[in-house]
């Protein structure tokens, strides 16, 4: 047989209470300041409009050069890239072609051969680091 669930089963792990979400808001933002000094701030911080209806900037708007740097420390606002490798550590051995370097006919040899086994038939061969 099947069960039957309400929407409520989703809803109820997903409450601030039981996520551990608490959030204690501030008493003074929450509060409307009445002073004059806060009555022009909000008039000098009115809304209006920065760019025309095909997005071009308004005359008279100053243009803002750091739209995409946030608020970190410098450290973190640093354009992301790869890490360079350490000139100290030296390159990481070559990858040798094939299984337990075996020679094969169809996998390419860009790398300095000597023999293993000294016995007639031996195919066997022991690669060493490649040239280069």
């Amino acid at each position: 047989m099947s069960n039957i669930h309400s929407a409520g089963q989703y809803e109820l792990d997903y409450l601030p209470h039981r996520l551990g979400n608490w959030q204690v808001w501030d008493s003074k933002k929450l509060e409307p300041s009445t002073s004059a000094k806060a009555a022009q701030t909000q008039q000098r911080q009115a809304t209006g409009f920065l760019v025309d209806d095909r997005g071009h900037i308004l005359p008279g708007v100053k243009k803002v050069k750091n739209s995409f740097r946030t608020r970190l420390s410098p450290i973190y606002s640093a354009p992301c890239g790869w890490p360079k490798p350490s000139p100290a550590v030296g390159s990481p051995p070559a990858a040798i072609m094939g299984y337990k370097g075996i020679i094969t006919s169809y996998l390419p040899r860009n790398h300095t051969v000597v023999k293993a086994v000294e016995a007639k038939g031996a195919t066997e061969a022991k690669h060493t680091k490649s040239a280069g």
